[in-house]
């Protein structure tokens, strides 16, 4: 986790903070320790013996996304808020600018299947937009402008189900870059070529068809 309680405030952590600081987990307010090594994002971790779930397992692609993806947002002019409770959920990432509204991201690397539909349909009822950031585990073509659709970008982009206002982000934790991804045609993969077709739907096209998406960097790295 990130965030944590001190004194009743919540406290984003930071190499900077004196360690020795009554830190509280949010959700249990457990005594939390903060972890602020030369190797991971600075963030707070329950004691060993906590059988509070809050936070256990982020990995340094889920811990890095969060504080780099904040710091980006921060340096657009958006007002941030990390691990915010909305409802029955608990966004990774809260924005908002006066002009441009209020946007989630929510970073997951596992897959979670349909679960997708339901968690961007809390989430809506609390902001203008969602974002998905998933893991840089993807298959480009084209010099790497676009990438292989994966089960959760295709049911986001799918044309029935999906919620509306969601999108798809990409992060790529070693090289800090995240990537936006937009929506492109199904393609037909055949004898080791790719061959473009266009349509609306999937309708008429081969079992072997995939869908792609369009990839645009944002170089985070310029704004830490």
């Amino acid at each position: 986790m990130i965030v944590s309680h001190l004194d009743d405030v919540r406290v984003e952590a930071s190499r900077s903070l004196d360690r020795k600081l009554d830190y509280r987990c949010p959700v249990c307010d457990e005594e939390v320790t903060l972890k602020a090594g030369p190797k991971k994002v600075a963030h707070f971790s329950h004691k060993a013996k906590s059988n509070c779930t809050h936070g256990v397992g982020e990995t340094i692609w889920h811990l890095n996304a969060k504080s780099n993806i904040a710091k980006y947002l921060r340096n657009e002019g958006y007002d941030v808020e990390l691990e915010k409770p909305l409802g029955n959920r608990r966004a990774d990432l809260f924005a908002f600018h006066p002009d441009k509204g209020s946007l989630v991201y929510e970073m997951q690397r596992k897959c979670i299947g349909r679960e997708i539909y339901s968690r961007t349909s809390d989430l809506l009822r609390y902001c203008d937009k969602v974002a998905w950031v998933l893991p840089w585990d993807v298959t480009l073509v084209d010099g790497g402008n676009r990438a292989v659709a994966t089960y959760m970008l295709n049911a986001l982009f799918s044309n029935n189900k999906a919620p509306r206002k969601s999108s798809v982000r990409f992060y790529d934790h070693k090289a800090n870059i995240v990537y936006r991804c937009a929506k492109a045609p199904w393609m037909l993969y055949k004898e080791e070529s790719y061959n473009e077709y266009t349509g609306e739907s999937y309708g008429g096209y081969e079992y072997t068809s995939k869908r792609w998406c369009e990839l645009s960097p944002i170089q985070t790295w310029e704004l830490t």
